[in-house]
């Protein structure tokens, strides 16, 4: 048997959307779906991970870039978006110091959803470069 949450709240769609898989005890059980680059070309600027529980029936983001956040340049941020409904997580954003952001869950039980994650140089380099993991 798997490990569950620590929460004793049964994973529903009610108590999933918009939950911090920490909270709930979901990242007992996490694992990266699909990890995708986020590219300036060639290079890589950061990545987007599709997270994942089996046991919550939940995904939510992961969006890491290569720049420490300075200034408020070279934020990572990003979404996860559940396709069925059209519903988006809210935005996650990397704070200053940083280079991470995660956002709340969705629920994800016999449905498809996929992550969305950019990078903003907000003015560095004249462009914004952003990224999404295939369904899930």
């Amino acid at each position: 048997m798997g490990a569950g949450p620590a929460a004793a709240v049964t994973p529903t769609q009610s108590t999933i959307d918009g939950k911090h898989p920490s909270d709930m005890g979901c990242r007992a059980d996490q694992k990266v779906i699909y990890h995708t680059l986020i590219m300036n070309g060639s290079t890589a600027v950061g990545y987007v991970d599709l997270m994942a529980s089996t046991y919550c029936h939940a995904v939510w983001a992961h969006i890491h870039g290569t720049h420490v956040v300075s200034n408020q340049t070279w934020v990572p941020q990003g979404h996860v978006h559940r396709n069925s409904d059209g519903k988006n997580s809210p935005t996650c954003f990397g704070a200053e110091g940083t280079q991470d952001c995660y956002t709340t869950m969705l629920w994800d039980k016999g449905v498809t959803s996929y992550a969305y994650g950019a990078i903003d140089p907000n003015g560095c380099c004249g462009a914004f470069y952003d990224a999404r993991t295939p369904n899930y």
